[in-house]
C-alpha cells in the first residue's frame, strides 16, 4: 500500500459515506463483495500501485454519483482539471442551446419546441418539469455531473435547436465562434452574407420574407 492508493480509497470511502450506504449495500450493487471493497478502502486492492483500474471504476462511479472522468482523475489516469474544463464547456454550450430554443419557443409558441426541451433532457435529469423555467432547467442541467451524459445531452440539444432553426444559414450565420479559413466572422461580416444572400434569392423569395 502507498499514499496515493490509500488516499484513493478514503475518497472512495468519502463517496460511500455521503451515498449512505454500506460495503454490503454498494457490493450488491456493483457485484463486488464486502472484504474486496474493504482492502480497496484501505488502499490494499486494486491494479498498479494499488488503485482500481478504469474497468473497476466504471461499475463504481454510477453507485457513488460521481463523474466517471473526475473518478479516473482522483485515481491518476487523468490530468486534475481536465474533466473540470470539459464540463464548463458543455455547461456553457447548453445553456446557448437553450437561449436560442427559448427564442425559438416564444416566436413560435404552439410549435411545441418547449416540450422538445423538457422531453430530452427528461431523459437525463428525473426532476426537470414542463414548468421550469430556463433559468431553472440550466442550474439542473449544471448539477449533473456525470460527462458522458452531460455530453451527450448537449448533443441533443444541438439537434433541437438545428431541427427549429428557421433555416440552416441562420442557424450558422447566429454561432457565436464561427470562423473562416480560421479567421473569426464578425458581426458586420453576419451582415454582409445575409444582405448577399437576400439579393441573391430576391427573384425566388416574396418580399416578405426577405425583411
Amino acid at each position: 500500500m502507498n499514499a496515493e492508493s490509500k488516499t484513493f480509497g478514503q475518497y472512495l470511502r468519502s463517496l460511500r459515506k455521503k451515498k449512505g450506504l454500506t460495503l454490503k449495500e454498494l457490493g450488491g450493487l456493483v457485484g463486488f463483495s464486502y472484504s474486496y471493497l474493504s482492502q480497496l478502502e484501505r488502499g490494499e486492492r486494486g491494479g498498479a500501485g494499488g488503485i482500481p483500474s478504469p474497468d473497476i471504476l466504471k461499475l463504481l462511479y454510477k453507485p457513488l454519483d460521481v463523474d466517471f472522468f473526475t473518478l479516473m482523475e482522483k485515481a491518476g489516469y487523468l490530468p486534475v482539471g481536465e474533466t473540470e474544463l470539459a464540463m464548463d464547456s458543455y455547461n456553457k454550450t447548453a445553456e446557448e442551446y437553450l437561449n436560442q430554443l427559448y427564442i425559438r419557443a416564444q416566436e413560435n409558441p404552439d410549435a411545441g419546441v418547449y416540450s422538445k426541451i423538457v422531453d430530452v433532457i427528461k431523459e437525463y435529469i428525473d426532476d426537470v418539469n414542463y414548468d421550469d423555467t430556463i433559468f431553472t432547467i440550466v442550474q439542473k442541467i449544471q448539477s449533473l455531473n456525470d460527462l458522458r451524459a452531460k455530453e451527450s445531452l448537449v448533443s441533443d440539444l444541438w439537434n433541437i435547436t438545428y431541427d427549429v432553426s428557421r433555416d440552416e444559414l441562420d442557424y450558422i450565420l447566429n454561432n457565436e465562434d464561427l470562423t473562416f479559413c480560421g479567421q473569426s466572422v464578425t458581426d458586420l461580416d453576419r451582415d454582409l452574407i445575409r444582405s448577399y444572400m437576400k439579393a441573391l434569392f430576391r427573384d425566388r423569395l416574396n418580399t416578405k420574407s426577405l425583411l
